[in-house]
């Protein structure tokens, strides 16, 4: 199924998100090492220190439950997914 990951963006720097060519590359990279190492990674864009902030990645089989405020998110809880649907 993959992996997710979870991202707060700040609608306020979405003209220098729209503009930074790097934001892309620089947003991947950022998911990469919060999928390797956790924690949690800024996304730099023109003034913007925090224009996107990566909170966490997981794998799909699992559901998180993520509380966003302030410019930023926090994990709650992280537990197996329980699907509604039938495999066949």
């Amino acid at each position: 199924m993959g992996f997710n990951a979870t991202v707060v963006v700040m609608v306020d720097a979405l003209t220098e998100i729209r503009e930074d060519p790097q934001f892309g590359w620089n947003l991947a990279a950022a998911i990469n090492k919060v999928s390797c190492f956790g924690g949690s990674v800024d996304v730099m864009a023109g003034n913007h220190g925090n224009a996107a902030t990566v909170i966490e990645c997981h794998h799909a089989d699992h559901d998180v439950v993520v509380k966003v405020g302030g410019n930023y998110g926090e994990v709650l809880t992280n537990y197996p997914h329980r699907s509604s649907r039938k495999l066949t």
